[in-house]
């Protein structure tokens, strides 16, 4: 009888099988190639020896934060242009210093408000380092005209005082009758000091040079009426 005859005569369609091993059966398995259906025999990869662009143990360590010691400048006063009472001093004294803020360059720059009470008007900041023993005159410019009777002067330098030491000034007016007129922050002078802090980070980005005109992006000048 055919071996792909039943008892009835009939034929099946049956795919040969093939013996792997003793009790296990399993259709008979295909090979193809690559070629066959259109792709490549071989993949190439290109691996390129770029060793010089890897970051070095030593740009790693530079790369992570670390703690650094920084100086700074600090007020020992309250802003005077907080003072509700400022224009009214203004004309009682003749001057007054409005705002005072530390620059990059180490240094403070601020405004001073002056009686509009002469044409020529000589404006300096008197600062001193040794408490008095030496002093120096900065001079302080014309910036603009705050109201009918007020005029706003503009003054900038540099602080080269140590850590732990104390700068003080004071602000001076002089008509054109030569009177002087003083502010000198009710007989305490304006004081400022410098410290160190710790600051975690990178780089201190510092600024050689200060405009004299800088104060204009530093205080918050708000107009009088």
């Amino acid at each position: 009888m055919n071996p792909h005859e039943n008892g009835n005569g009939t034929h099946h369609n049956t795919t040969p099988l093939h013996v792997d091993s003793p009790g296990i059966y399993s259709r008979k398995k295909q090979v193809k190639f690559a070629d066959t259906v259109g792709l490549p025999l071989v993949q190439s990869r290109i691996f390129r020896d770029d060793f010089e662009n890897l970051p070095t143990l030593q740009d790693r360590a530079e790369n992570r934060p670390r703690t650094i010691n920084k100086e700074m400048l600090q007020l020992c006063f309250l802003q005077p242009q907080n003072n509700p009472m400022l224009i009214s001093n203004v004309l009682l004294h003749h001057v007054r210093l409005e705002a005072v803020n530390i620059s990059r360059s180490n240094g403070l720059i601020g405004s001073v408000l002056v009686h509009n009470m002469s044409y020529e008007k000589v404006v300096f900041i008197r600062t001193t380092e040794d408490q008095w023993a030496t002093s120096k005159d900065i001079t302080c410019r014309y910036l603009t005209t705050v109201s009918r009777d007020v005029d706003r002067f503009t003054f900038a330098f540099v602080v080269n005082i140590d850590v732990g030491g104390v700068l003080e000034f004071c602000v001076c007016f002089r008509d054109d009758s030569h009177q002087e007129h003083w502010d000198n922050n009710y007989g305490k002078n304006y004081k400022v000091i410098k410290i160190q802090v710790k600051q975690l980070g990178g780089r201190v980005r510092t600024s050689s040079s200060t405009s004299h005109y800088e104060v204009l992006s530093y205080l918050q000048i708000a107009p009088y009426y």
